[in-house]
């Protein structure tokens, strides 16, 4: 399996220069270039295996900044991208989905469904179309909130079902992930095609040379993307 010393190796002979040449200013530029790489498919993409169950603790009065949500079951910080679905888990772990909208959405929604009417002692009819203040949680800007708000201060545990970033590498060691043996391609082909801005070693229209290697790069991204879609849409049965 391919490990990020050695995309570093194969990186470093394409551009034909040493592995030392590649550190300038006390900066990898390998590890600035994978890393940069991969952020950009992570931001053009979404890859069903970065898909995970996240659980933040918010306060019933002030919310909860998503950046303080963690992956489930560890203290690993969950980088959150796109929000899937919103709820809590039972007694026994299971995801139960709740009410949750943006502040512009839940604000239309108050006024349709109380029409400036404060309903004191509602119908079992009126409780169940949920206009009587039910809880809900609303997302403003990057804070969670539990709506309407209680008078004393408590801890909510919330889960959040979300697409996450991964975190950057911090070093081009053996480190082996789904990048590196499912996307090793990719990683070098990109990384290379950055670092040529740098070494000039691919020089477009220049007889004996060839161009960067972008196409490559691509087709390695999207060798990641039909992999990651193959993984989990190919034998899902979508009928009940």
């Amino acid at each position: 399996m391919a490990t990020l010393a050695q995309i570093k190796k194969n990186i470093a002979s394409y551009c034909q220069v040493t592995e030392a040449e590649l550190t300038e200013n006390s900066q990898d530029l390998s590890l600035y270039a994978v890393n940069q790489v991969k952020m950009m498919a992570q931001l053009n993409h979404d890859f069903y295996f970065q898909n995970k169950l996240c659980t933040l603790n918010i306060n019933s009065i002030t919310g909860g900044l998503l950046t303080s949500a963690v992956l489930y079951g560890t203290e690993t910080p969950a980088d959150i991208k796109l929000i899937l679905d919103i709820g809590q888990l039972d007694d026994t772990l299971n995801f139960v989905p709740a009410e949750w909208t943006t502040l512009e959405e839940g604000s239309e929604r108050m006024r349709a469904d109380h029409e400036d009417r404060l309903i004191r002692y509602p119908s079992d009819g009126q409780v169940l179309a949920q206009v009587c203040y039910a809880r809900r949680f609303t997302l403003i800007n990057d804070t969670l909130f539990s709506l309407p708000k209680s008078e004393t201060s408590e801890t909510i545990p919330v889960a959040i079902q979300a697409y996450v970033f991964d975190a950057p590498y911090s070093s081009m060691d053996t480190t082996s992930d789904f990048w590196t043996t499912r996307g090793e391609q990719y990683l070098t082909w990109a990384a290379i095609v950055q670092l040529n801005y740098r070494f000039k070693q691919f020089v477009a229209r220049t007889e004996g040379n060839l161009p960067p290697p972008a196409e490559l790069a691509q087709q390695g991204l999207q060798a990641i993307i039909d992999f990651d879609v193959y993984r989990y849409e190919q034998k899902r049965r979508h009928g009940r």
